[in-house]
């Protein structure tokens, strides 16, 4: 019942037509400014800071900027967030108490700096933009494990790099939910133009979520 988007013209069209026409969506908003401007738009449930620009403050040094997006965003009195694809900026965020409400955590670390990259293998991939690790989701959930806070796991499917087949998709949503607290969530993007990839997932997020531990 909870839609993710950013908050670009099209999505502000988007859920004011889904509005308009009796629709019931919740919306978290992942922005990278100006949370009143989001909020006024959207009307969300929740914001969340864009984990691009986390990551690209947290290697400036300048987690402060994402601390006073978080003291905005609680003005407005929806929920707070901040997304990353780094497990240490949650660990970080943790550490120093501040007053979010959720995070969002990207399961493949997909920021690393190219010289980040060569320190890790050795040598670049080619192309070097973009690298997905098969372990990365291990650190990620356990990371998110260990705060109280609710934690959204986002690209569990590795943006589409591992949804090759139906039992591959299965592997991904049951890894997922195996990893993350009861009180966790996934975000999954969808293309469902030629099949109804928004009633697969939700059948494999009952599935695979009813099997966790409480």
């Amino acid at each position: 019942n909870t839609f993710q988007t950013n908050g670009n013209d099209r999505a502000v069209t988007d859920i004011r037509l889904h509005r308009e026409r009796g629709g019931k969506l919740h919306v978290i908003a992942l922005i990278r400014e100006k949370p009143e401007e989001a909020v006024a738009a959207m009307r969300p449930v929740a914001v969340s800071h864009h984990g691009e620009v986390t990551d690209a403050l947290f290697r400036q040094q300048k987690m402060e900027d994402v601390r006073e997006f978080t003291k905005r965003t609680r003005q407005t009195g929806v929920l707070v967030g901040v997304s990353t694809h780094k497990p240490e900026v949650i660990e970080y965020i943790e550490e120093r108490g501040w007053d979010v409400d959720f995070y969002m955590g990207c399961a493949y670390n997909r920021t690393r700096t190219p010289e980040e990259i060569r320190k890790l293998l050795g040598q670049l991939p080619l192309p070097a933009n973009e690298l997905y690790l098969e372990k990365d989701p291990e650190r990620m959930f356990s990371v998110m494990r260990q705060t109280r806070k609710t934690c959204f796991a986002f690209k569990i499917l590795a943006a589409g790099r591992v949804a090759g087949s139906p039992e591959s998709l299965d592997t991904a949503f049951q890894s997922a939910f195996a990893g993350i607290k009861p009180r966790d969530c996934v975000i999954v993007g969808v293309y469902p133009r030629f099949k109804n990839e928004i009633e697969e997932n939700a059948r494999r997020a009952r599935t695979y979520g009813a099997a966790q531990p409480a």
